[in-house]
């Protein structure tokens, strides 16, 4: 299954057009890594708030900074297509990106303002998991951690996959190159949702059960789309400049969390010591979590 075949509110669509698109050159990379690439002017406004800011016309010669040829090529066969998939890729390999390059696409999709991009990307990380469950990125994480904020879809959809289908002997194998903060949403996504948090309990079935619900919800949960109106046309959609975006549910809560965190802080700082001892409670939390549980208890 590809990440285009997901269901999604709004899936993205090549806007085809009966005339040739007028071409933009894009000096995209740095130093020796650099590459002049072509690129429909119009479809990369339509679908990037950054290139409708700065992008007014095919006779300008425009440098794309802080990006990769590599990953601009993705961008452009993404913009044709709707798909993500390894441009040297034919029926007989794998036709995924690695954990971590789709992690660079979502950041690239971040910092460019692409929607549909990002949205596409973290498809694909789910796939990827689904693909084989027994292999959980957790060496990732901190990857991911470094590369999102507090609010990310990307970092809520790992959060869920690890509380949900992770193991407390996977946990202690990784938890030295865990983010504390990773550690943290794991407690509070399981206290929210009432679960136990890395039980590995749940058979071969049931996981992949859990994951094929997943993959109905993803949208819901994790997207984001534009909050412009409808369009009569979808194959002619024009572009709503409109900075408001509808977060999936994840993201809103951690959205929510991090401008309550901000107004706290607004108020005033927390006392150094309170927060030493909130600090030392949720360590002692995860260590009690991840002790293995007395003969009688199991039972």
């Amino acid at each position: 299954m590809s990440s285009s075949q997901l269901p999604c509110s709004d899936p993205y669509m090549y806007p085809g057009s009966r005339c040739a698109p007028e071409i933009v050159s894009l000096e995209v990379g740095s130093g020796s890594d650099t590459e002049v690439l072509e690129a429909p002017l119009r479809y990369l406004r339509l679908i990037s708030y950054y290139f409708n800011d700065h992008l007014h016309g095919t006779s300008e010669f425009f440098i794309v900074p802080n990006s990769s040829p590599f990953l601009f090529r993705i961008f452009l066969k993404f913009l044709k297509t709707g798909n993500l998939y390894r441009l040297d890729s034919d029926e007989t390999m794998d036709r995924r990106f690695s954990f971590g390059t789709l992690i660079d696409i979502f950041e690239f999709a971040k910092d460019f303002e692409i929607d549909a991009l990002r949205n596409a990307a973290l498809n694909e990380f789910f796939l990827r998991i689904v693909d084989n469950p027994d292999r959980m990125p957790y060496k990732y994480i901190s990857d991911i951690y470094e590369a999102t904020s507090s609010d990310s879809s990307l970092r809520s959809l790992i959060v869920d996959v690890i509380v949900y289908i992770g193991t407390k002997q996977e946990m202690k194998e990784w938890k030295d190159d865990l983010p504390k903060e990773f550690m943290m949403n794991c407690l509070t996504a399981a206290n929210e949702d009432e679960i136990v948090p890395f039980s590995g309990d749940r058979s071969e079935v049931e996981v992949m059960e859990w994951l094929n619900e997943m993959k109905g919800k993803l949208c819901n949960l994790f997207h984001v789309h534009d909050l412009g109106p409808e369009p009569e046309s979808r194959q002619m959609r024009p572009f709503v400049k409109n900075r408001k975006s509808r977060l999936g549910k994840r993201a809103r809560r951690r959205q929510e969390e991090e401008t309550a965190r901000e107004d706290s802080d607004e108020e005033g700082e927390m006392d150094p010591e309170r927060q030493k001892l909130a600090d030392d409670d949720a360590a002692e939390r995860m260590r009690y979590l991840m002790e293995p549980l007395p003969a009688r208890a199991r039972y």
